[in-house]
């Protein structure tokens, strides 16, 4: 299956059925696809990479791996010893089955192994993974009879969990937050990161969902004690009355001061990714952030306390943005007086003059977790999508 039209620059997210990226143009551009371990198949010599690059008629630069959650890089030592993934490595929330093959287990070395291929055959391989994991009582473990770890490392670092506006912690991390010794979750993970880059042969990192942007807006949270008196250190202006509850906290916080709430997010976790793109370029490797749900720079600094320019200071070298349009149309649960896509378009437009490294499209084509199939559900609108697009993006 092709493509019907062409983007300077593109990444193709989850391409669980090893859909082909759509191609650059004669101008030049770079192609980027993200894909599950299920796209590949551990049971081949080559681990599938040879078939799965024969589909395309247009090689990919790199292929970044989703391996949904970041367990595999927290409770990360070395490879001396082969030992099996975590079902959720092996599919995205360890979904049991594409329309190809059942989920396959994989271990440790057969990763190192997918990766090695990938590399000799030119194409370079990212890990990526989200801020989030699946609780024991989770939705997902009851469906898909995961995980086969018996225990997580979140499990014994509560403190980091993102804590929300009423006071209850999200299955997910907040990245700015410390450990219960006081050591910064970002000098924690920026260690095992570049171990795990190194040991598994990566080119990097493609910082994704909760990484490369923070998940949640700045309005629910984290409202943690921790955080909360990091943001009162930084701004003694903006400090909370003492005595007010954990909601009525976060209530003031929001009514007066979220510019320098906003602000004080940015910058925290400009100096996250500054960490992380230290410690990676001084190994030879690169990290690409994807954009804060693909909003406009305003929108991403005020409701998520993300700003661009700033994580592009912090030494990022490149941003994909999500074209979701035709995804969220097809999922019909947000309904904004504008088309989804000209709302896109406006903030890509808007966002991608802001930096100067490259910033490329992430067409959201096929997610069999999130169950969608743009190509197949509405090829007019990829269509559209991309043909409003591709002017926008530069590599």
């Amino acid at each position: 299956m092709k493509a019907a039209v062409a983007i300077r620059s593109a990444i193709v997210a989850v391409s669980v059925l090893c859909l082909p990226a759509l191609a650059p143009t004669a101008r030049g551009g770079e192609k980027y696809l993200w894909a599950e371990l299920i796209a590949f198949d551990s049971a081949a010599a080559d681990y599938g990479v040879g078939e799965y690059l024969s589909r395309m008629t247009v090689k990919p630069r790199g292929v970044s791996l989703l391996l949904t959650d970041p367990e595999i890089v927290h409770a990360h030592r070395d490879l001396s010893a082969d030992f099996p993934l975590g079902d959720q490595q092996c599919s995205y929330c360890a979904r049991p089955w594409n329309e190809e093959r059942k989920r396959q287990p994989w271990t440790a070395w057969q990763l190192r192994g997918l990766v090695a291929e990938l590399r000799r055959c030119g194409v370079e391989a990212y890990p990526s993974f989200f801020d989030s994991f699946m609780p024991p009582d989770s939705a997902y473990q009851k469906l898909h009879g995961a995980v086969r770890r018996p225990g997580f490392w979140i499990d014994s670092h509560p403190e980091v969990r993102n804590q929300v506006r009423d006071g209850s912690r999200r299955a997910g991390i907040c990245i700015i937050k410390r450990l219960s010794d006081g050591t910064p979750y970002r000098d924690f993970f920026v260690r095992q990161l570049v171990r795990f880059l190194k040991d598994y042969g990566f080119a990097g990192w493609h910082a994704c969902d909760g990484y490369g942007h923070p998940r949640s807006p700045v309005s629910e949270g984290d409202f943690s004690d921790d955080v909360v008196a990091q943001f009162a250190a930084e701004n003694p202006a903006c400090r909370p009355p003492d005595g007010l509850s954990f909601s009525a906290r976060a209530d003031w916080i929001l009514a007066q001061a979220r510019p320098a709430w906003c602000r004080f997010y940015a910058r925290r976790h400009a100096d996250f990714i500054a960490t992380c793109a230290k410690a990676l370029k001084a190994e030879g490797m690169s990290i690409r952030l994807n954009t804060s749900w693909t909003c406009d720079p305003f929108e991403a600094l005020y409701r998520y306390g993300e700003d661009y320019r700033l994580l592009e200071n912090a030494g990022a070298d490149g941003f994909f943005a999500e074209a979701s349009a035709t995804v969220l149309t097809l999922e019909g649960w947000v309904s904004p007086p504008i088309s989804k896509l000209d709302r896109c378009r406006a903030a890509m437009i808007r966002s991608a003059p802001c930096v100067n490294i490259p910033f490329l499209s992430l067409a959201c084509v096929k997610d069999g977790m999130e169950q969608y199939n743009s190509l197949r559900h509405a090829p007019a609108l990829v269509e559209a999508e991309l043909l409003g697009l591709q002017a926008i993006f530069r590599n």
